[in-house]
């Protein structure tokens, strides 16, 4: 995998972090701050994922059903985990007072199924609150599986064509179920974008990009800070974000490329953990909350909410990267051991 693409993993878990810990509105802040800052952390994580599924199956000759062995072992057993986990703590400690723990919302929450969440009826959110790009990530990957299926080495040009057509349809009927609402949402013009990208690279046959390309950082970034003082993003949220995070993820291939991006170990490493960093924060800043309430820290001014920001951030990191370590990575190692279903080559490629 590219260095640059687990760089900006790393970043972005960062950037949803910051954005959760910029939520809450007891803190005493004498001064307003831009409440969507790192919210375009996941729209970064929606290009990359459409990037890395299209790179990864120019390059390996994966069947629909082992790309789909490798993509749920991937994401799903640490995110039922950490679902457990969370209703335990919920029932046991009252640790999440908004969650509302039934056999209904465990059941769609575990099977990546939109639902209106009870206690905020206009979002989907499931229990563990950062699953709800999930929702979007299983449907891409059930997608993806059929086109490879169906279409074989055309399967990322099928697939594009199938996404805008979804979102043609949810242009076209905008009232329309949970289910419609959510599968025909532009957030997957960010999946096209991603992979848009790959099939450019891959096509190249090893030849470099253009180093002039590198430039598209300056608007992408530009355009990144500038949605984030913009509270009405969301209602072309895959153009006020996902349009920064694909020039930002085009300038920093094309950088690497011309081998200008530097080693940074430590961030290389947040971009391993990057996953586990997103799961596990709602827990790490829950308990910090409590903690900061109990002290009596709620409303003690601006110095004291930088410490409480910087806190946020290297708990959450911390946390993150124990997960990894001790939890994901031994769970994906264990259920690759356990079982790996045949992996025939796709015809065609």
């Amino acid at each position: 995998m590219l260095q640059s693409v687990q760089y900006l993993r790393g970043l972005a878990a960062l950037m949803v972090v910051l954005h959760h810990l910029l939520l809450p509105t007891s803190l005493g802040l004498p001064f307003s701050v831009p409440m969507n800052i790192g919210a375009s952390g996941v729209d970064m994580f929606f290009v990359i994922s459409g990037f890395v599924i299209a790179y990864t199956h120019a390059r390996a000759s994966y069947g629909p059903a082992y790309f789909l062995y490798r993509r749920v072992i991937r994401v799903a057993p640490l995110y039922w985990i950490l679902t457990g986990v969370g209703v335990s703590l919920h029932l046991g400690l009252g640790l999440f007072s908004t969650w509302v723990v039934t056999p209904a919302t465990v059941t769609q929450s575990l099977l990546f199924l939109p639902f209106p969440n009870p206690t905020q009826p206009d979002t989907i959110f499931p229990l563990l609150e950062p699953g709800w790009t999930l929702i979007y990530e299983m449907f891409f990957y059930a997608l993806f599986t059929l086109a490879i299926l169906l279409a074989h080495d055309r399967a990322v040009w099928a697939l594009t064509v199938v996404l805008l057509a979804l979102v043609g349809v949810g242009l076209l009927v905008p009232e329309g179920s949970t289910l419609v609402s959510t599968y025909t949402d532009p957030l997957l013009l960010e999946f096209v974008a991603g992979m848009l990208i790959a099939r450019w690279l891959v096509g190249r046959d090893g030849a470099p990009p253009s180093p002039r390309l590198a430039w598209l950082l300056i608007p992408g970034l530009a355009g990144w800070a500038a949605s984030a003082a913009w509270t009405e993003a969301e209602t072309v949220r895959s153009l006020a974000w996902g349009l920064p995070a694909t020039l930002v993820l085009l300038s920093v291939i094309v950088l690497e490329h011309g081998s200008r991006i530097p080693q940074l170990r430590w961030l290389h490493e947040v971009g391993d953990a990057s996953y586990s960093i997103y799961l596990t924060h709602i827990f790490t800043l829950a308990g910090l909350h409590k903690v900061w309430g109990a002290l009596n820290l709620s409303n003690a001014g601006w110095p004291t909410y930088l410490v409480f920001l910087i806190t946020g951030l290297t708990l959450s990191t911390a946390v993150g990267m124990a997960c990894y370590h001790l939890l994901e990575r031994p769970v994906l190692h264990g259920l690759r051991r356990v079982w790996r279903p045949h992996q025939p080559a796709v015809a065609g490629k």
